[in-house]
């Protein structure tokens, strides 16, 4: 599998939906992103950091679910301003230690980005810059590297699964009914 076209793909698939469409599915990467850095978190990190990640990327999910389902009120945008402010304090900190992986720092950058969405402070789609890169370098070794076009990786390698089920994810929203679109629901059976 080439890495630059995969990685294409899922950013121009997600492009490519409606807004509250791009949200159920960055819901839904984003959990997988949570679930995929836990371990990162869990064994580097002190309590007060981990609780303060968790904290933060549940009250992300819960804004976007919000806005997915078109709840988006005025009260949910000032949340989200909010918690864009607090996700630049922590990946500014986390850009300072050398223990946080560049793949959990694109995580991070992910939550901050649909949080910036939804509170207005930047384009809607940012959020689908950073995913996929940081579901590939959750397996990449450190330091990090330059992606090539030409890169390619083994389709049984754990980032390639990662990459593929991403894609998954973006095409089974794209096809769900309109009546389905609860990033809760559907994420339960995409993944089952």
């Amino acid at each position: 599998m080439r890495i630059y076209d995969i990685r294409a793909s899922i950013y121009a698939r997600l492009k490519a939906l409606p807004w509250r469409r791009y949200l159920t599915a960055m819901w839904i990467l984003s959990s997988e992103l949570q679930s995929m850095y836990a371990d990162e978190l869990n064994s580097l990190y002190p309590d007060w950091l981990r609780d303060d990640e968790l904290s933060l990327a549940s009250s992300t999910m819960d804004a976007v679910g919000e806005v997915a389902k078109g709840n988006d009120t005025q009260h949910v945008v000032d949340k989200a301003t909010k918690l864009a402010h607090e996700w630049r304090q922590l990946v500014d900190w986390a850009r300072d230690d050398v223990k946080v992986s560049f793949g959990l720092v694109g995580a991070w950058r992910t939550f901050e980005s649909l949080a910036q969405e939804i509170g207005g402070l930047t384009v809607h789609y940012d959020a689908a810059e950073w995913v996929g890169g940081a579901g590939m370098e959750r397996w990449r070794a450190r330091p990090p590297r330059i992606t090539t076009f030409e890169e390619e990786v083994d389709d049984a390698s754990p980032m390639a699964q990662t990459l593929a089920l991403f894609e998954r994810i973006v095409i089974r929203v794209a096809e769900a009914p309109d009546s389905n679109l609860d990033p809760v629901q559907l994420r339960s059976k995409i993944l089952n």
